[in-house]
């Protein structure tokens, strides 16, 4: 179970396996609610380095904030914020049903929590 993810200082850190699927869960819930959204950006074609993975949140910046500590940095616009973190949002796509896509199914994601966490999972889609 991976807790840390980034490939620079703040890393996106979880401080335990029920943080990482009450963050899960309640993840799944905020794209539901159109709260946030999974962006993919082709900033390599801009020349930038190469591709960027955003979470661009637009409501409950608060929860965001608390659960996802030192990693959401500033919005523009209605974005209120944005969490920066390839490797974070390629292991949800990889391991937990997440894609660009469309939006996460919260059946597709549930099965994929080990089952002595799904009530932290349901925590955290009910918060």
């Amino acid at each position: 179970m991976k807790l840390s993810f980034g490939s620079r200082s703040p890393y996106l850190m979880f401080s335990n396996e029920q943080h990482f699927y009450y963050a899960l869960g309640f993840l799944v819930r905020a794209i539901e609610t159109q709260a946030c959204k999974l962006v993919w950006e082709n900033n390599q074609n801009q020349g930038a380095w190469g591709y960027e993975c955003r979470i661009q949140v637009f409501d409950r910046l608060a929860k965001f904030n608390s659960l996802y500590t030192d990693r959401v940095s500033a919005g523009v616009g209605n974005i209120l914020g944005r969490i920066n973190c390839n490797q974070y949002l390629e292991y949800l796509t990889e391991h937990h049903n997440f894609s660009f896509q469309s939006a996460p199914d919260y059946h597709s994601v549930k099965a994929t929590v080990p089952v002595e966490l799904q009530q932290d999972f349901d925590d955290g889609y009910s918060a």
